[in-house]
């Protein structure tokens, strides 16, 4: 990515909106019918069924559902989003993500490996000078964020998206709580007021305050930030730190008791734990050295939890190489908004590395501080116990980035089929293969063309999925039978994905009525409690749980939903596609290789099937 591309992302005196002008304007989130909510979901579930009688019990689950409890709950959440412009916003940050109590690292939060420089000779004494070179990076976007200059996304139907996620990257933070944690966004615009300008940088268990923006308002410049990180590893280096950060990798209702036992034990320590929730970013320097994908989404998820601040809505860590990868807090933003911080930054470190250009230090500039907890032996315990429970929760999960190099995007474009539905069919073969059986699949589809909207569900097994895959695995089917069958799989798989974006699919509905039915202490319907419910998906158990990162060459991904699920994440190359794979290790099912090696085969048996069909017609 060039630095021309990287101005693409900026406004000039010719635009007419800044980057947040658009989210007022937007629509509110609808609200679908019952009728269409209820066909949907009867749709979704039918793959799963063992027999056609099972099915008609769950239809009669669903239609008494309809006109009986779901009729009842539909218009309380009608009357619901009269008073909320988005009426699924609150609920999701609280159900889906905040009232989760595993520890946020390895189980919830995203993590990915930055692109790596074209021909850049990464090795020892790399770390500071890439870590500079991308904090500097950093906080010019967050200085064009803070003066409204990023252009807000349009749609390729000049549709424009909610920007609200953006406000979230920089100077945001979860706090642990229990029974759910809560979330605090100190982030302002310009116009909107003062904005913290500090970093927290973590080093061999020590915490450091940097200040990103010098006193003339400038940020630091690539040559100020070595300044400052090579004081950061030279003091970390000389005695042990306090390791404080393993406990923000505990058990979040642990570490919410252990934040308000050290916020209680001296004020300096309730001022330090405020200081890094409201940082810009944090900064990890990292010991380890990994030197391929695979490698870094490991060392992210199950690193060194010494040099890692989950709470933080964007971690960002260099490795001892110069190798480096983000962690992110999901209920913050999803990925594709991260991945614009990513490409952003990773564009101007092409150009700042290519140039080498070097600047002097300010005479003014202000020395990292150095945060120092008050710590009694109650808390140091804590330190050591969390530190060896942590060892047992990484070894639960593992992760992996991979790269298909035989073709991308522009291949399949050739066959005139959108690339995400061939990825999607692609996996749904992978995992037959694999595993003999269908899974219910989780795709993310944006409604950001609403009101602070986020995501709605893409469910990719559907019944012309399956008849495909199972022409697939007949030897003497027809080629020409296997892609028609194909051909009508992707487009179910298209309309699917153009009614999720339109809030239409039938997961965020469900949702909604469920969390009315909690919250007026209504029994729970039968239909949350119908076995096809979750054999389909439903509260959280897909099998697969996948996501389009975007076309370009970042990677990333999440934990498994479940224990003998996999977390399937990929970005969409004009020549290359990339996965990250995620499994539970404690699954005996699952394998994240296995699963990719399948994927490889699949995506070849497609392209081949398809472009011979494509030959026949000419």
């Amino acid at each position: 990515m060039s630095s021309w591309q990287q101005k693409q992302f900026i406004v000039d005196a010719n635009d007419s909106f800044r980057t947040f002008d658009y989210d007022d304007k937007l629509p509110n989130l609808p609200v679908p019918s019952l009728e269409q909510t209820i066909q949907h979901y009867l749709e979704s579930v039918k793959p799963f069924a063992e027999s056609d009688q099972e099915y008609q019990q769950t239809n009669k689950i669903a239609h008494d559902f309809l006109v009986g409890e779901g009729a009842y709950l539909h218009s309380k959440l009608l009357q619901h989003a009269m008073k909320n412009r988005n009426w699924v916003e609150k609920w999701w940050e609280d159900y889906a993500y905040l009232s989760l109590r595993e520890p946020l690292l390895p189980h919830c939060n995203m993590v990915g490996p930055h692109p790596t420089l074209p021909g850049y000779p990464y090795g020892p004494e790399q770390q500071i000078r890439l870590a500079s070179a991308y904090c500097h990076q950093m906080t010019r976007l967050w200085q064009l964020l803070r003066q409204e200059r990023l252009k807000p996304t349009v749609t390729a139907t000049k549709q424009p998206l909610s920007m609200d996620q953006f406000r979230r990257i920089y100077n945001c933070s979860v706090t642990p709580g229990s029974p759910k944690d809560t979330m605090k966004a100190f982030f302002k615009t310009e116009r909107e007021g003062f904005c913290p300008s500090h970093v927290a940088v973590l080093s061999k268990g020590h915490m450091f305050l940097v200040a990103a923006v010098r006193q003339d308002g400038q940020p630091l410049s690539q040559s100020e930030w070595e300044h400052q990180l090579t004081i950061v590893q030279q003091t970390a280096a000389a005695h042990p730190g306090q390791d404080v950060p393993y406990l923000s990798c505990d058990h979040r209702s642990t570490w919410a008791q252990n934040r308000q036992h050290l916020k209680e034990l001296a004020l300096v320590n309730a001022e330090i734990l405020d200081t890094v929730s409201s940082a810009m970013f944090v900064l990890c320097l990292d010991d380890t050295c990994p030197t391929s994908e695979a490698a870094i989404s490991h060392q992210l998820l199950c690193g060194d939890y010494r040099c890692r601040w989950p709470d933080h809505a964007s971690n960002v860590v260099f490795f001892s190489n110069g190798r480096s990868g983000g962690i992110c807090v999901h209920s913050a933003f999803d990925g594709i908004v991260s991945g614009v911080a990513t490409l952003f930054a990773h564009s101007g470190v092409i150009e700042s590395i290519r140039d080498c250009i070097s600047s002097p230090i300010s005479p003014n500039l202000t020395e990292p501080h150095q945060l120092k907890f008050v710590l009694d032996p109650f808390i140091q315990s804590e330190i050591k116990r969390a530190k060896i429970a942590q060892e047992v929760e990484k070894s639960k999960v593992t992760m992996c980035t991979e790269v298909f190099n035989l073709f991308g995007k522009q291949r399949i474009q050739n066959l005139k089929i959108h690339p995400d539905s061939f990825i999607q069919m692609a996996l749904q073969l992978a995992y037959f293969r694999l595993h003999s059986r269908f899974a219910p699949c989780y795709e993310t589809a944006t409604t950001r063309i609403f009101y602070h909207g986020r995501t709605e569900t893409v469910r990719s097994c559907t019944e012309q999925c399956v008849l495909w895959v199972k022409s697939m695995m007949r030897p003497h089917e027809k080629d020409q039978t296997r892609a028609k069958l194909l051909l009508r799989a992707i487009d179910k798989h298209n309309e699917l994905m153009a009614k999720a974006r339109n809030n239409e699919g039938c997961d965020r509905h469900l949702f909604g009525l469920y969390c009315i039915a909690v919250e007026n202490n209504l029994p729970v319907p039968q239909l949350y409690l119908d076995p096809l419910y979750k054999k389909s998906g439903g509260g959280g158990n897909f099998i697969l749980s996948t996501s389009l990162l975007g076309y370009s060459p970042t990677a990333g991904g999440v934990s498994p939903m479940c224990l003998n699920g996999y977390g399937v994440f990929y970005s969409i190359s004009p020549e290359s596609l990339m996965f990250t794979i995620s499994v539970r290790r404690d699954s005996p099912e699952t394998s994240s290789n296995k699963l990719f090696q399948s994927l490889h085969h699949s995506l070849l048996d497609m392209v081949s099937l398809l472009e011979a069909h494509m030959s026949s017609k000419l």
